[in-house]
This record gives structure tokens, sequence and C-alpha cells, in this order.
């Protein structure tokens, strides 16, 4: 006997966003079972209709895309950690779900990292920025007087700006 099973996605349009609004007020064990069921029904239709036993390497489509949000949202509320390569856009999109049941959970380093994420949020500032070296000498330093460095810094920083 063959046993057919409708499979029913939580976001037929494959969108994260959506995902995180029907899982608000669950326990965080039921929100991994459920991105990972999720995953699951995704890959299952992408190969009934595509006849590929798995996504193709390099494709983003939609439903690659979103199975690897899923993924990183499962190993995010597992590890109780931010996984590597988490865009701001991802962060963003989990924020709400993240900071409703951190507020009777604690896991990991979330509530920190948030709270960190949301400071740069606030102040605009890229996830990633170019780094600056700035060398002072060892008189400066024991004058602790660093002005003329720090100066001379400003306007090199000036410089490249305007030069972009």
């Amino acid at each position: 006997m063959v046993v057919k099973s409708k499979m029913k996605l939580v976001s037929p349009e494959y969108s994260l966003g959506t995902f995180c609004s029907h899982m608000h007020d669950k326990h965080p064990l039921v929100i991994m079972q459920a991105a990972s069921a999720e995953i699951v029904y995704a890959r299952s239709l992408h190969r009934k209709t595509t006849q590929d036993s798995d996504f193709r390497k390099g494709s983003r489509g939609r439903s690659r895309e979103y199975c690897e949000s899923l993924e990183k949202l499962v190993l995010l509320i597992g590890k109780g950690s931010v996984p590597t390569g988490c865009t701001p856009e991802f962060l963003a999109t989990v924020k709400p779900l993240i900071q409703q049941f951190l507020q009777q959970w604690e896991i990991g380093n979330l509530r920190q990292a948030f709270l960190d994420f949301q400071a740069l949020e606030s102040i605009g500032m890229p996830e990633t920025v170019d780094p600056l070296i700035i060398v002072i000498s060892r008189a400066e330093v024991e004058a602790m007087d660093t002005s003329a460095a720090l100066w001379y810094a400003d306007e090199e920083a000036g410089r490249a700006s305007t030069s972009n």
C-alpha cells in the first residue's frame, strides 16, 4: 500500500519572512523542526518538477536560496550563534522571530549578537569596512600626543574618499 502525503509548505512563495511570521510564539525546537521539514518539502517539490535530485551547483533560484536561509536559521538557533555568511538582510528578516523567543529563552550568544546587529543598523554601519592602519611613533605615544598622526590619517581618508 502506497501512502501519498500532500506536502504543504509554510511559505509556498519561498519567503523567509513569511516563514518567520508563521513561527512566532513557537518553541525554538519547533521552529528548527519546521524549518527542517520545510527544507525537505521544498527539495522534494524541486525534485518533482525538475527531476533533479538536488539544486544545481551555482544555481540561485528562489527555492535554493530559501532552503539555504532556512539552514542558516536552524544553525543559528541550534548553535546559539550567528553562522558565517549571514547577510544583514537575513539577520533583519529573522530578528523579530529571534527577539520574540529570546524573551523566554537564553540561547548561546544570540541576545548579544542581535544587540550588536541592532547597534550597527541604528548607525547605518556596513557589515564590513575597509581597515584603516595608523602608525604612531613611539615619541608621540610616550608624549601621549597622537593628534598629529590622527590628523594625517584623517587627511588621507578625505583624499581617498574624494578620489573614488
